[in-house]
C-alpha cells in the first residue's frame, strides 16, 4: 500500500510528461539518499525489533517494512512537490520565455 503512494507524485503540479520525465532523470542523488536511509537505516532495524525483539514474527517484519515504505513514500512525494514547484516557477518565469 505505501510503496505506491510515491506513484501519484508523477502527476503533481501539471508539468506533463516529458518535463516529470526529464525532472526525474535529473534528481537521483536525494531519492537515492532517502531510500538507502528509509529502506536500511529505518526500515530494517524496525523490522528486526519487531520481528525479533518482540516476537512478533513475520508480521513485525512486514511492520517494519510497511514503516520504511511509508517514510519513503511521504519523504520522496515532499521532495518532488519541492522540485516541481521550483521547475514550474522557473517556467512561468519571463524570463523563461524569452
Amino acid at each position: 500500500m505505501f510503496g505506491k503512494l510515491g506513484l501519484p507524485a508523477l502527476g503533481l503540479a501539471g508539468i506533463g510528461w516529458a518535463s516529470t520525465l526529464s525532472l526525474w532523470s535529473m534528481d537521483t542523488r536525494i531519492p537515492m539518499l532517502v531510500g538507502t536511509i528509509a529502506y536500511w537505516g529505518i526500515s530494517f532495524p524496525v523490522a528486526y525489533f519487531l520481528g525479533m525483539q518482540l516476537k512478533l514474527g513475520v508480521i513485525g517484519l512486514w511492520w517494519g517494512s510497511a514503516v520504511g515504505l511509508a517514510i519513503a513514500a511521504v519523504l520522496l512525494t515532499w521532495r518532488f512537490s519541492k522540485v516541481a514547484s521550483h521547475l514550474c516557477g522557473s517556467l512561468a518565469s519571463p524570463s523563461a520565455i524569452e
